[in-house]
């Protein structure tokens, strides 16, 4: 995996204490699992960020290198990798994702936004100065509970 591709994997999972990286995005999956993950997701209340691996096949393969695991989707939380959605729906079936969720400070609305948003704009900048770069959320509102970033 090239380092651009490992260093946004690493700066997404450790800038949004919950991330999905999916086939298609949370109002449009492109794959059963991917839909499944999201239902589970927003059952439990949590915001999340996504990332639509369909978007760059570097990132798509990239992923699966990153957690060594072949399968998408894939959920981080607080920056460890928690599984696709069979695990997701065992974990929300027995209470444990829920109880790993309500840690959360953004559960609760107490999370920091300025040190985010400051990163993810001069990581942005930085990136793509000289290119067309697409966000499916605007950066002023961050965070958003499903924004999407496609950097590549």
């Amino acid at each position: 995996m090239d380092t651009q591709v490992k260093d946004y994997i690493d700066e997404t999972v450790t800038n949004h204490r919950v991330v999905l990286f999916m086939k298609g995005t949370p109002q449009f999956p492109q794959c059963g699992f991917s839909s499944r993950a999201v239902q589970i997701l927003d059952a439990c209340g949590s915001q999340y960020a996504t990332v639509n691996v369909l978007s760059d096949m570097r990132v798509r393969e990239g992923i699966k290198e990153f957690s060594n695991w072949p399968t998408i989707p894939q959920c981080y939380i607080d920056g460890e990798f928690v599984g696709g959605s069979d695990i997701l729906l065992a974990m929300y079936q027995n209470g444990e994702l829920q109880s790993k969720l309500e840690q959360s400070n953004w559960s609760s609305g107490e999370f920091q936004t300025s040190n985010s948003l400051q990163h993810t704009k001069n990581w942005l900048w930085k990136s793509w100065s000289s290119r067309a770069v697409c966000l499916c959320k605007a950066l002023s509102r961050f965070p958003e509970p499903k924004m999407q970033a496609f950097p590549f």
